[in-house]
């Protein structure tokens, strides 16, 4: 929990330092993986594309970080297919953090584009984003543009900084009941719509992600690279074809 995020997931190196190798892993949630062309040909690693995955759990796939497990997550099915097919080689970044919304990723990606300098951007999206946007938003929507918001009232980060701070009251069965509520409920109106307003909630989201995504195609510009969006899709539903 932060300030500047209200949350998001520690950097790879943070979570597996005895295994993080580039100074990017300090800043991306996952290991780069190098990816090579299934085509035997020579391989220069100084010219590979340079793909990043952003979004939430599904774009993070923690189930399939085991070296040794033969299942792959979407985006390296993807990294794979791409390299096959233009006989490239591809380095794959993944900046994700669950249960984010598309404020944070947006936020989180702003500040590390010119670290990360990738050559791909691929934003994932899914359903549960219409409810983070709200809950957990960054930004407010103010005359067709998007106004950064102080975090300071947001319940989700104050009981998440709290329990950081204080775990033994948190674990502690008023603790948890505090944390629960202050999660779940808009207890200090933080939040611009009602979430049970489904009708509101789509009109709200359909402008503020076009909004993002008009900023995504600025910063495209700035920093020299493609953008393309997706839904995320279901890992354990995922066929490779």
């Amino acid at each position: 929990y932060s300030l500047r995020y209200i949350y998001w997931k520690k950097s790879f190196c943070k979570n597996h330092n005895e295994d993080c190798s580039s100074l990017l892993e300090t800043v991306l949630t996952s290991k780069i993986k190098l990816i090579i062309p299934k085509k035997n040909m020579s391989i220069d690693h100084n010219n590979c594309t340079k793909i990043l995955f952003l979004g939430d759990s599904f774009t993070d796939a923690p189930f399939f970080y085991d070296p040794q497990s033969q299942n792959k997550s979407y985006a390296e099915h993807f990294s794979q297919n791409f390299a096959n097919e233009y006989s490239q080689c591809v380095y794959l970044y993944r900046l994700a953090s669950g249960g984010t919304g598309s404020d944070q990723q947006y936020l989180k990606f702003f500040d590390n584009v010119k670290n990360i300098k990738p050559d791909i951007v691929v934003w994932q999206f899914y359903n549960n984003d219409y409810y983070e946007n709200v809950k957990f938003a960054l930004f407010k929507i103010s005359k067709d543009t998007l106004v950064k918001r102080s975090t300071l009232t947001n319940t989700s980060f104050l009981t998440g900084y709290a329990s950081q701070k204080l775990p033994y009251i948190f674990n502690t069965y008023l603790g948890r009941y505090l944390f629960y509520t202050l999660e779940n409920k808009d207890v200090i109106r933080f939040w611009e719509i009602p979430l049970t307003d489904k009708q509101r909630l789509i009109s709200y989201n359909k402008k503020k992600i076009s909004l993002f995504l008009d900023q995504m195609d600025e910063l495209s510009k700035t920093h020299i690279f493609d953008l393309y969006t997706t839904t995320a899709p279901l890992e354990c539903n995922f066929i490779d074809r």
